[in-house]
């Protein structure tokens, strides 16, 4: 069965992945930075206990990020798909480059850039230990650098550990 790690998963694309992904049979592992302040998740596991795992998912916080990786792997012993997509904005998207505040930049390349990274480096053990490891990452056209090209999919394949 796969296994999938949804991060974002509280809300939006993240939980209708979630809603679709357990409805298809596949083992979903859904992160969000607080857990226990999402309904719409706690609601999902009294409908599938046995193959939905809500994790905290801080993407700035990397040591939280390995423990749970190491209770997935525990729990689950594989990962096949991470799937990132939580993100933030923290600006209101209107200022213009010579009045932004740049503390806001940091934290939306911290979470957004750096998060991802985290994200990938703490679950990378559970998807090596996958047939068919695969990683997504979930964009917009504010996050693309040339209009237009925010619907390429360029698959990445991690390179094995073994």
């Amino acid at each position: 069965m796969e296994v999938i790690l949804v991060t974002g998963a509280n809300r939006g694309i993240g939980l209708a992945l979630t809603r679709v992904l357990l409805a298809s049979e596949i083992v979903v592992i859904a992160g969000c930075r607080r857990p226990d302040e999402s309904a719409e998740l706690k609601q999902l596991i009294l409908s599938y206990p046995e193959t939905l795992d809500l994790i905290k998912c801080d993407l700035e916080c990397e040591q939280e990020l390995l423990e749970e990786a190491e209770a997935s792997l525990k729990r689950r012993r594989k990962l096949d798909v991470i799937v990132n997509n939580a993100g933030t904005m923290p600006e209101g998207g209107n200022e213009s480059i010579m009045n932004i505040d740049l503390d806001l930049l940091w934290r939306a390349f911290n979470t957004n850039v750096l998060g991802t990274a985290r994200v990938i480096r703490a679950f990378y053990p559970l998807l090596v230990e996958s047939q068919r490891p695969r990683i997504v990452n979930v964009s917009s056209s504010l996050g693309s650098f040339q209009p237009g090209r925010a619907t390429t999919i360029t698959p990445i394949r991690p390179p094995r550990l073994r």
